[in-house]
């Protein structure tokens, strides 16, 4: 290596030159230094192979570069908040640049992001993500969502639903109805057990609420229990209840809701028979944002599911008008985030 040429120069050079084996080299060296600075635009190492290969139209070979920027980043000494002559850091460029996603969560797992540095316009980095429409970054930088989780949930076949209809109509013929759907959809030996998901439904639209209170806070209620087609028991909730034409009383629903979702054995990312969690379903109903609200607000609630339609979450709110109301869930989260050192 030439002294008199700086080692992020030599770096960008042997990247662009296909000489990966140099760059492992340099990267690895107890010499390099992962937050040196160009002189140009003094931009650290990341941001400034960011913002080259980002304009650069040469064929580059993905898996060797990765390894490369996974290094650097592996780097101890590595600083993801060093800001170049623009205040931005390395996740700014990336928020314009959204085929250097695959590295963020490998930056987030240094425990050293500051997510809350403005560049000179006064921008964070989930405002760049926004404009630039790259919502994958977005859904990325919720803090401790998008960590520590190995693999997709189980996905399990069930029989599909009909799409609910979320605008309520009150009858008292239509309560009678949902009545008769929760005798189909649940066994004998179920409905002798005083704590099922069976007795919470059946006396919910009764209009029994007392003992569905006394339902969810019994010990031997199961908060994921599912019934014959395999919706758990807060989808099954939501979804019989924000049929069309269900009379229910909304203060007693949100209590019974909040107690079920206390329970310390309830499974957030429990799927339905669409695959769907129960906050997916709940971001389908505009008159449920506050228990869709709730349940994103669970620290382990999943955010990367994808149904059997091929829907994530940010889909779903999108597809039933509750976009906006999504955006303002990732802002309020992203805004009240502690994840700097």
């Amino acid at each position: 290596m030439k002294k008199d040429i700086p080692l992020i120069s030599q770096l960008l050079k042997a990247i662009i030159v296909d000489d990966y084996a140099s760059a492992i080299e340099i990267v690895t060296s107890d010499k390099f230094n992962p937050n040196e600075t160009n002189e140009s635009w003094h931009a650290p190492v990341l941001s400034a192979i960011v913002c080259v290969l980002s304009t650069t139209e040469k064929a580059l070979d993905e898996k060797n570069l990765k390894e490369i920027l996974k290094e650097i980043v592996k780097n101890e000494k590595f600083n993801p908040n060093i800001l170049d002559t623009e205040g931005e850091t390395v996740l700014m460029h990336i928020a314009r640049h959204p085929g250097f996603n695959w590295l963020v969560p490998f930056i987030m797992n240094t425990g050293k992001v500051d997510v809350s540095i403005k560049n000179f316009m006064h921008r964070d980095v989930i405002t760049i993500a926004e404009n630039a429409g790259n919502t994958v970054l977005c859904d990325i930088l919720l803090p401790l969502k998008a960590q520590g989780h190995k693999g997709q949930p189980k996905k399990r076949a069930g029989i599909k639903k009909v799409a609910k209809v979320t605008t309520m109509t009150f009858s008292s013929e239509s309560n009678d109805n949902i009545i008769s759907r929760i005798e189909n959809a649940f066994d004998k030996d179920v409905k002798n057990n005083p704590a099922s998901l069976y007795n919470l439904l059946s006396c919910f639209f009764k209009g029994d609420y007392s003992t569905c209170i006394q339902i969810v806070r019994d010990p031997n209620f199961n908060p994921n229990e599912c019934d014959r087609w395999e919706e758990p028991a807060l989808s099954s909730l939501i979804y019989y209840s924000q049929d069309a034409k269900v009379n229910y009383d909304e203060e007693m629903f949100k209590k019974i809701v909040e107690i079920i979702i206390a329970n310390h054995r309830f499974n957030v990312n429990a799927l339905d028979a669409d695959c769907n969690t129960v906050l997916m379903v709940a971001m389908g109903f505009p008159r449920l944002h506050w228990l869709a609200e709730m349940l994103f607000n669970i620290q382990s609630a999943r955010l990367d599911v994808m149904n059997d339609s091929g829907e994530t979450i940010r889909q779903i709110a999108e597809n039933c008008g509750n976009g906006e109301f999504y955006n303002h869930l990732v802002r309020k989260s992203f805004e009240t985030a502690d994840v700097v050192n």
